[in-house]
């Protein structure tokens, strides 16, 4: 439902799925690839559809990696349009 929400391109749910694990799942629009950003941080998936588990962290040391892996895919997207 939050894709429906206007100039929002992609959403990421972060949570612990077990005692030492924590999951990010991720969505996208058509114009956003999630697939890349959770293949960097170690998952898979599909362009609209893609997660990642990652042991031994906090939800919100997920939430740190997940804000730096953006911004990097960020950044290099920027530099690819140049």
């Amino acid at each position: 439902e939050i894709l429906n929400t206007k100039g929002v391109q992609g959403a990421f749910v972060v949570g612990r799925t077990a005692d030492k694990q924590v999951g990010i799942s991720a969505r996208s629009s058509t114009t956003f690839n999630v697939q890349i950003i959770m293949e960097k941080m170690g998952g898979g998936g599909h362009f609209a559809s893609a997660a990642v588990q990652m042991e031994n962290k906090s939800v919100d040391e997920g939430v740190e990696y997940l804000k730096e892996t953006l911004n990097l895919y960020l950044s290099e997207a920027r530099t690819e349009r140049r």
